[in-house]
């Protein structure tokens, strides 16, 4: 896949690794992440978010892009699917996936994690690594909440004009 919607790779990465909401208990302590053990670990998707808000010509804005996938046809099952699926940051710093009965249902949503993935944490960012290439995004850790971000110009409209974006994708870490 290598466009759902006229996302960029950032958002596309986010599909491959692909990972809902369920109850952690919250802690406000900022870890930092530069030592690569915070983000060890499983983790599941609870949103992609941007901002400024997309608007796709409608009028009705979209902060989250979970619902902005959902106003599409087979959206819901895609969203579900990215919040079900799991992703597990091994110590060694390879990366596996372990999509749910959901994602059966829905057609090349990208979920697959290639063999060789791998990634790494250099100061505040997180650096993924696979045949296709390497993608880096700013890095937070806040107790069980794992953010990812990145700033890109991207024509939602379809009209030539680009605006800048800042995407961040939220995980939460599963126990």
């Amino acid at each position: 896949m290598k466009n759902l919607f006229g996302l960029r790779p950032f958002l596309i990465t986010a599909l491959v690794l692909s990972v809902a909401v369920i109850g952690c208990k919250k802690d406000n302590t900022e870890i930092n992440p530069s030592s690569g053990s915070s983000v060890e670990g499983t983790w599941k998707m609870s949103a992609i978010k941007a901002s400024p808000a997309i608007d796709l010509g409608s009028g009705q804005k979209f902060t989250d892009l979970f619902d902005l996938f959902g106003a599409f046809p087979d959206g819901r099952q895609i969203v579900s699917c990215l919040k079900e699926t799991k992703i597990t940051f091994q110590k060694s710093g390879k990366v596996t996936t372990a999509t749910s009965a959901v994602c059966k249902s829905v057609d090349d949503v990208g979920l697959s994690v290639q063999d060789n993935s791998t990634w790494k944490v250099q100061g505040s960012k997180i650096i993924l690594t696979d045949s296709d290439g390497t993608n880096e995004y700013d890095l937070s850790v806040n107790g069980s909440v794992m953010k990812w971000s990145v700033v890109a110009d991207d024509d939602w409209m379809g009209n030539g004009k680009a605006i800048r974006y800042t995407y961040t994708i939220e995980f939460l870490r599963q126990m």
